[in-house]
């Protein structure tokens, strides 16, 4: 997870570990879905990241049930991340 810009986005990897397919991950951007809308990390081009705000419930709820409240888990991530470097 990362705030970027305000915004909390969902790491394609954390949306799979969830067991959400990775074909639907991939339709969803591939198709421009407004339930999936998704940008490249800018410090990774590699990685997708998705905006947590336009998710179905369904979806919020599993990210609700692993990490608690993902606004407070992505900033203590984000934390610990500059701590380590």
């Amino acid at each position: 997870m990362k705030i970027i810009d305000w915004v909390l986005y969902i790491e394609f990897a954390e949306l799979a570990d969830l067991g959400i397919s990775g074909n639907t991950l991939r339709a969803g951007k591939a198709r421009k879905s407004k339930e999936w809308v998704a940008i490249n990390d800018p410090a990774d081009r590699r990685k997708v990241l998705f905006d947590y705000d336009y998710l179905k419930a369904e979806y919020k709820q599993l990210i609700h049930s692993r990490y608690g409240n993902p606004y407070e888990y992505a900033v203590k991530q984000q934390y610990q991340n500059k701590r380590l470097l």
